[in-house]
């Protein structure tokens, strides 16, 4: 008997595949095979395995890349992928299949029992994570359109969720509400209503947690809204608890209602004994006050000792969906009693369940003998459900197909187009009355309409599946790429109704391929262009799985030229074959460090040699690529002679400023930022007491200070150079005459700074 489960198995060695197959198949299940890479993506695209067994060495596209295609491929990945290896696995070789996407590792030989015990593991999985990605969706879809607000708080009671439904009731939208607590929209009576409740849900039994409360919260406009909210505790994996989670709704309308009714002076009464529908009557207190037996009958209920209809009231008791429409219909029969409207609604049944009724509504008030309302009603409950599930069925097919980011197509048995979305519409460029009919192959590229038609119809003759890739052209001369999948369509009887297929617009795909074909050619031109060298090595590893040599796979020309190699020629040779002398080398380590480690090394290296007779520096980039490394030598020899050079006349400089026999500073806007000793011994100032300070701190006075500005900088500009006697006033109060030699870093930019020297010339 076959299973629902489609396995595609891939690999070159036909034995191997044939064997596989048939331990699969007695199993029961459906198997699809192929014998190389690009084989098993064209099947896999076709038949739309559940569970995929990727030979991992094969000519061509191998096992990792398959993999990696088909977890790449939006139809594809939600397959479980298997690497299967003619040998035992390390774990590194198993990280390197995983990190491709893979979801297992199977090492040949295995016995069939295990295998088919993995891979029934591996379905069950995979039947799991489907299951529980289809419940995710329906709880966003949910959440996305119910009318209450469902949130969610953490333990300080902040919101970490909130659905779309926030901004219709409150006002805020989502985003405001998730920067908010919820303490922020209570009024006070509320807040403590809801600190007691959250203390009682911490204290009491977790099988009783759902608490229930009205409060009034605040809108973002400033009014109160009514609001019911439902909520309960959440718990972590270790039972402690990790916030709430609860629903909000708005009751302004119920809540008007119920202050009318309480306020109404009547009630209602009515008695219809013996009918042959349902027949209840509400008394002066909102309560059941009388129901036939057909009643208690069709919703399960029993009379309590007073002949009431247990202890609830209509209200409790209907739908709240629903149960605006009941109030609103009540409101009428009062405001005028000649009426008698119907109103299809829900009921609550005594075991929960929920029964469809049509109710006719009578007010009998002003009869003495009934003095209240009469309900007249009859079960329609198996109508209404029928009506519910073909209506939610043919809304949702039509919701998805308006809102379907591609575009979804029907056809009569004769292949002939009954319905395309909007989609379609606006990838084809045709109307849905254009497209109707054969209308739709006027939107194909001529080049390709006579091909396109001659597949469709046989696909049509056949009953069989359709996939094929053509371009559109739209009325404005824009083109779009598509591919167009189509499955035969068959009635309850199994007879062929037509086909329903998708056409999806892969143009950014088809433009992305042309970009990347540009990028590789873009590539190749700039790093042959490149002085910098730049190489591709893939490593070659032992039964370890240690990496012992690399294989060239590509090189520009100015590594070609450093090593006297050709570009064209010396890819897949091995490196130690080339260039024995690196073995050992701490250049080779490096290589083997980032393959194994997958981390990035920078560092710099001096070389020389036959195609380098002078000493050449490198900054050498090692960085892992997929499977392989990457290398980048860019040549900083000049760079690092410049830097030698710079700190040999830096210590020079150095060197002078601190033997000087004259004081020597360096300011900047007239701010010391560097003093030498004898400029401190001759003001008797220390360094410290200097730096960071205006300069002037060494002169008696403003004037003597202002003076020397105006006639320094005046020389500068003019001269390049300013020279001045001035006056400088020691720590201990004595002034000593100075002259004052200044020079600026750069004469155009004074902002630069200036470096002074001042002589002593007292005495």
């Amino acid at each position: 008997m076959k299973t629902s489960a489609k396995i595609l198995v891939v690999d070159d060695d036909t034995a191997i595949l044939l064997a596989t197959r048939r331990t699969l198949e007695s199993a029961g299940f459906e198997v699809f095979e192929a014998q190389n890479g690009e084989q098993g993506l064209a099947m896999a695209r076709k038949h739309l395995p559940d569970l995929l067994l990727l030979d991992v060495n094969m000519p061509g596209m191998d096992g990792l890349e398959l993999c990696h295609r088909i977890k790449a491929d939006p139809l594809l990945n939600s397959a479980f992928v298997v690497i299967v290896s003619g040998k035992m696995v390390d774990s590194e070789s198993r990280s390197i299949g995983l990190e491709t996407g893979a979801d297992g590792y199977i090492s040949r030989p295995i016995p069939n029992r295990e295998l088919l015990a993995q891979v029934r593991s591996m379905l069950r999985i995979k039947s799991a994570e489907d299951a529980l990605r289809k419940s995710q969706e329906r709880y966003k879809l949910i959440t996305d359109h119910v009318d209450d607000v469902v949130w969610q708080l953490d333990m300080e009671m902040r919101f970490i969720f909130a659905s779309p439904s926030t901004e219709r009731v409150f006002g805020f939208s989502v985003g405001d509400i998730l920067q908010m607590q919820i303490t922020d929209l209570l009024d006070a009576r509320g807040l403590e209503q809801m600190r007691q409740a959250i203390r009682a849900r911490q204290s009491g039994p977790k099988d009783d947690q759902i608490s229930a409360h009205e409060y009034l919260m605040r809108h973002k406009d400033g009014r109160w809204v009514p609001v019911e909210t439902l909520f309960s505790p959440v718990f972590d994996n270790n039972n402690t608890p990790a916030g709430f989670v609860g629903t909000t709704r708005d009751i302004s309308e119920r809540k008007r209602i119920e202050e009318q009714i309480r306020h109404t002076e009547r009630y209602f009464k009515a008695l219809i004994e013996n009918a042959p529908d349902g027949v209840v009557v509400i008394d002066n207190q909102g309560k059941f006050k009388y129901a036939s037996p057909s009643t208690l009958r069709m919703f399960g209920y029993i009379l309590d000792d007073d002949n009431h209809l247990d202890d609830s009231s209509p209200q409790d008791l209907t739908h709240p969906e629903d149960l605006p429409k009941v109030l609103s219909v009540l409101t009428e029969i009062i405001e005028d009693p000649s009426r008698h409207p119907q109103l299809e609604y829900r009921f609550l049944n005594k075991d929960g369940s929920w029964h469809w009724i049509e109710s006719t509504f009578s007010n009998l008030i002003a009869e003495p003998s009934i003095a209240g309302v009469v309900i007249n009603f009859r079960d329609i409950d198996k109508r209404k459900k029928a009506e519910t599930a073909l209506r939610a069925v043919e809304e949702r097919y039509q919701t998805l197909a308006n809102v379907s980011p591609v575009g979804i197509f029907r056809t009569n048995q004769y292949g002939e187009t009954t319905y395309v979305n909007p989609r379609w519409c606006k990838i084809s460029g045709l109307s849905a009355e254009k497209a109707l009919g054969d209308g739709w192959i006027a939107a194909v590229d001529p080049t390709e309409m006579e091909a396109v038609l001659a597949t469709w119809k046989q696909t049509v003759a056949g009953q069989r599946i359709s996939t094929a890739e053509y371009r559109f052209i739209r009325p404005d001369g824009s083109v779009a790429w598509v591919m167009g999948q189509a499955v035969p369509e068959f009635d309850a009887e199994g007879g062929f109704i037509g086909h329903v297929g998708t056409a999806t617009d892969i143009t950014e795909r088809k433009q992305a391929d042309e970009m990347l074909r540009k990028s590789q050619e873009q590539f190749r031109i700039a790093q042959d262009m490149s002085p910098d060298g730049f190489t591709i090595l893939r490593p070659v590893r032992d039964d370890q799985g240690r990496v012992v040599d690399f294989i060239w796979i590509y090189e520009n020309t100015a590594v070609a030229r450093l090593n006297g190699t050709n570009p064209e020629t010396i890819v897949g040779q091995r490196l130690l074959e080339l260039f024995p002398g690196h073995r050992g080398t701490p250049l080779l380590r490096a290589y083997q460090q980032v393959a194994e480690s997958g981390q990035t090394r920078i560092f710099d290296a001096d070389y020389s040699g036959e195609s380098m007779p002078k000493p050449t520096s490198f900054r050498i980039v090692v960085v892992p690529m997929a499977e392989d490394i990457a290398i980048l030598a860019q040549d900083i020899t000049e760079r690092k002679q410049i830097e030698n050079t710079i700190r040999e006349n830096e210590a020079k400089i150095k060197s002078i400023f601190r033997a000087a026999p004259v004081g020597i500073g360096f300011l900047v806007n007239r701010v010391l930022l560097e003093v030498n000793e004898p400029l401190c011994q001759m003001v008797g100032y220390n360094k410290e007491e200097l730096v960071g300070n205006s300069s002037r701190i060494l002169y008696p006075s403003n004037e003597d200070y202002e003076y020397v500005g105006r006639v320094k900088y005046k020389q500068i500009a003019e001269q390049g150079t300013g020279r001045v006697e001035t006056r400088f006033k020691c720590k201990d109060g004595r002034v000593i005459d100075i002259l004052l030699s200044s020079t600026p870093i750069n004469p155009a930019n004074l902002a630069e700074g200036i470096t002074f020297a001042a002589l002593d010339i007292t005495e």
